[in-house]
Protein backbone atom coordinates (compact mmCIF):
# COMPACT_ATOMS: atom_id res chain seq x y z
CA UNK A 1 0.00 0.00 0.00
CA UNK A 2 1.47 3.37 -1.05
CA UNK A 3 1.42 6.72 0.72
CA UNK A 4 -1.78 8.58 1.44
CA UNK A 5 -2.88 10.67 -1.55
CA UNK A 6 -4.98 13.52 -0.18
CA UNK A 7 -6.60 15.93 -2.63
CA UNK A 8 -8.97 17.49 -0.07
CA UNK A 9 -9.33 17.78 3.68
CA UNK A 10 -11.90 19.48 5.89
CA UNK A 11 -10.59 21.18 9.04
CA UNK A 12 -12.78 22.20 11.96
CA UNK A 13 -11.61 25.13 14.09
CA UNK A 14 -12.88 27.46 16.78
CA UNK A 15 -12.28 31.21 16.74
CA UNK A 16 -12.37 32.95 20.09
CA UNK A 17 -11.83 36.51 21.19
CA UNK A 18 -11.91 38.09 24.62
CA UNK A 19 -11.44 41.74 25.45
CA UNK A 20 -11.28 42.35 29.20
CA UNK A 21 -12.69 45.82 28.81
CA UNK A 22 -13.86 48.37 29.11
CA UNK A 23 -16.24 47.37 27.77
CA UNK A 24 -15.74 43.68 28.32
CA UNK A 25 -16.45 41.64 25.22
CA UNK A 26 -16.17 37.99 24.26
CA UNK A 27 -17.19 35.79 21.37
CA UNK A 28 -16.48 32.32 20.02
CA UNK A 29 -17.65 30.55 16.91
CA UNK A 30 -16.88 27.45 14.89
CA UNK A 31 -15.31 27.66 11.46
CA UNK A 32 -14.51 25.14 8.80
CA UNK A 33 -11.64 25.25 6.35
CA UNK A 34 -11.41 23.20 3.19
CA UNK A 35 -8.02 22.30 1.77
CA UNK A 36 -8.26 21.41 -1.92
CA UNK A 37 -5.52 20.46 -4.37
CA UNK A 38 -6.22 23.01 -7.09
CA UNK A 39 -4.67 20.76 -9.72
CA UNK A 40 -7.36 18.15 -8.96
CA UNK A 41 -10.25 20.41 -7.94
CA UNK A 42 -12.79 19.21 -10.51
CA UNK A 43 -12.20 15.52 -9.78
CA UNK A 44 -12.19 16.17 -6.03
CA UNK A 45 -15.47 18.08 -6.03
CA UNK A 46 -17.09 15.58 -8.40
CA UNK A 47 -16.66 12.93 -5.70
CA UNK A 48 -19.45 14.55 -3.64
CA UNK A 49 -22.93 15.65 -4.65
CA UNK A 50 -22.89 18.19 -1.79
CA UNK A 51 -20.24 20.53 -3.19
CA UNK A 52 -19.97 22.16 -6.62
CA UNK A 53 -17.63 24.46 -8.47
CA UNK A 54 -19.03 27.75 -9.77
CA UNK A 55 -22.66 26.74 -9.29
CA UNK A 56 -25.19 26.64 -6.46
CA UNK A 57 -25.15 23.69 -4.06
CA UNK A 58 -25.18 23.01 -0.33
CA UNK A 59 -21.47 23.94 -0.47
CA UNK A 60 -20.13 25.90 -3.42
CA UNK A 61 -16.58 26.77 -4.43
CA UNK A 62 -16.61 29.86 -6.64
CA UNK A 63 -13.33 30.70 -8.38
CA UNK A 64 -14.13 34.42 -8.13
CA UNK A 65 -14.09 34.16 -4.31
CA UNK A 66 -10.45 33.04 -4.27
CA UNK A 67 -7.48 34.97 -5.59
CA UNK A 68 -7.98 37.79 -8.05
CA UNK A 69 -11.49 39.00 -8.80
CA UNK A 70 -11.31 37.98 -12.44
CA UNK A 71 -11.77 34.35 -11.38
CA UNK A 72 -8.11 33.39 -11.71
CA UNK A 73 -6.39 31.58 -8.85
CA UNK A 74 -4.06 33.77 -6.78
CA UNK A 75 -0.51 33.91 -8.14
CA UNK A 76 0.76 32.99 -4.68
CA UNK A 77 -0.82 29.57 -5.14
CA UNK A 78 1.66 28.64 -7.82
CA UNK A 79 4.75 30.50 -6.64
CA UNK A 80 4.61 33.34 -9.16
CA UNK A 81 5.28 35.89 -6.39
CA UNK A 82 8.87 36.54 -5.36
CA UNK A 83 8.82 35.80 -1.60
CA UNK A 84 11.68 38.19 -0.83
CA UNK A 85 9.83 41.10 -2.46
CA UNK A 86 6.50 40.14 -0.86
CA UNK A 87 7.99 39.68 2.63
CA UNK A 88 9.93 42.95 2.35
CA UNK A 89 6.67 44.74 1.55
CA UNK A 90 5.05 42.97 4.50
CA UNK A 91 7.87 44.15 6.78
CA UNK A 92 7.32 47.76 5.65
CA UNK A 93 3.60 47.54 6.35
CA UNK A 94 4.16 45.89 9.73
CA UNK A 95 6.59 48.70 10.65
CA UNK A 96 3.79 51.19 9.94
CA UNK A 97 1.31 49.25 12.15
CA UNK A 98 3.39 47.56 14.88
CA UNK A 99 0.35 46.47 16.92
CA UNK A 100 -1.24 44.52 14.05
CA UNK A 101 -0.81 40.74 14.23
CA UNK A 102 -0.29 39.01 10.88
CA UNK A 103 -0.87 35.30 10.38
CA UNK A 104 0.86 33.54 7.49
CA UNK A 105 -0.44 30.20 6.28
CA UNK A 106 2.55 28.28 4.94
CA UNK A 107 2.07 25.14 2.89
CA UNK A 108 3.78 22.09 4.34
CA UNK A 109 6.17 21.56 1.41
CA UNK A 110 8.01 24.83 2.16
CA UNK A 111 11.36 23.97 3.71
CA UNK A 112 11.81 25.59 7.17
CA UNK A 113 15.41 26.63 6.42
CA UNK A 114 14.33 28.32 3.18
CA UNK A 115 11.47 30.09 4.95
CA UNK A 116 13.75 31.29 7.76
CA UNK A 117 16.27 32.58 5.19
CA UNK A 118 13.44 34.57 3.58
CA UNK A 119 12.50 36.02 6.99
CA UNK A 120 16.15 37.00 7.56
CA UNK A 121 16.34 38.65 4.13
CA UNK A 122 13.18 40.67 4.84
CA UNK A 123 14.37 41.62 8.35
CA UNK A 124 11.36 39.88 9.94
CA UNK A 125 13.04 37.42 12.34
CA UNK A 126 12.47 39.62 15.41
CA UNK A 127 8.73 39.72 14.66
CA UNK A 128 8.25 35.96 14.08
CA UNK A 129 6.51 33.97 16.80
CA UNK A 130 7.60 30.33 16.76
CA UNK A 131 5.24 28.12 18.73
CA UNK A 132 6.69 25.23 20.69
CA UNK A 133 4.62 22.04 20.65
CA UNK A 134 2.69 21.19 23.82
CA UNK A 135 2.88 24.73 25.18
CA UNK A 136 -0.04 27.16 25.56
CA UNK A 137 -0.53 29.77 22.88
CA UNK A 138 -0.03 33.40 23.93
CA UNK A 139 -2.86 35.90 23.74
CA UNK A 140 -2.87 38.56 21.03
CA UNK A 141 -1.94 41.11 23.68
CA UNK A 142 1.07 39.04 24.72
CA UNK A 143 2.18 38.73 21.09
CA UNK A 144 1.91 42.50 20.62
CA UNK A 145 3.70 43.24 23.92
CA UNK A 146 6.53 40.87 22.95
CA UNK A 147 6.78 42.33 19.44
CA UNK A 148 6.23 38.89 17.90
CA UNK A 149 3.35 39.91 15.67
CA UNK A 150 4.07 37.59 12.74
CA UNK A 151 2.54 34.20 13.42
Amino acid sequence: MGGLDVTACLYRARVTHRRPGPPAYRFAYRTYHLLIDLDAIDATLAASSLISRNRFNLLSFYDADHGSHDGAISPCSYGRVDPSVWLSELESRMAEAPRDVVTLLIENYVEPDHLWAQFIGANLTERVYVHELNTPWPTLGELVDDGTTLV
